[in-house]
């Protein structure tokens, strides 16, 4: 079996890791409670969302903004 990763594979890994390094999460909050730590999640899913990077294996009709190269 060949594990190796393909250009493509190699490429959009290379893509996700640079955005995730430029775009840290906000450090978790340590006060506030659920309601704190649920806007803290929320905002993490929706900065995912609008670069693209929520789901992006899914048909574009079912939420995709970015496609695996």
């Amino acid at each position: 079996m060949d594990l190796t990763f393909s250009e493509q594979e190699t490429a959009f890994r290379d893509e996700l890791r640079g955005w995730l390094e430029s775009n840290q999460p906000d450090a978790e909050p340590a006060e506030g409670g659920e309601d704190a730590h649920y806007a803290w999640r929320r905002d993490w899913q929706r900065r995912l969302y609008d670069a693209g990077w929520a789901a992006p294996a899914w048909p574009a009709e079912y939420g995709r903004s970015r496609r695996p190269r």
